[in-house]
């Protein structure tokens, strides 16, 4: 991938391993989607320990794919959000609350780092 970018996803609010689990999951549905499949790379987007010194597994999602599928995960995240029932999640340092009921475009824009701080 020429033009591509990283992700950070964290899971605010939640202990470690809960954390891992989330990370996890949503890891597991990243790949799976297949929209998204042709734009991540899979071999580099992985779970990060939070905590380099901790034991465990980690509670990050790093994304590597390609810029302009920044929508595309935004869509796959939102539609993860739902069917797990997670509220909150954290983009590259922008915490969303209630990313349920965001629309792929806010979720974006919070990638993009044009969001606030928080977005509601």
């Amino acid at each position: 991938m020429m033009d591509e970018t990283s992700v950070t996803i964290g899971f605010p609010g939640v202990g470690t391993m809960k954390g891992g689990e989330l990370a996890a999951s949503l890891l597991s549905a990243l790949k799976q989607d297949t929209a998204l499949r042709k734009h991540l790379d899979r071999d580099r987007t992985r779970i990060a320990r939070t905590d380099p010194e901790a034991q465990d597994f980690g509670a990050t999602l790093i994304a590597v794919l390609g810029t302009q599928a920044i929508i595309i995960l935004a869509q796959a995240v939102k539609s993860w959000a739902e069917g797990t029932g997670t509220t909150t999640i954290e983009l590259d340092g922008v915490r969303i609350d209630n990313v349920r009921s965001q629309d792929a475009a806010a979720i974006a824009a919070a990638v993009k780092g044009k969001a606030g701080t928080q977005h509601r």
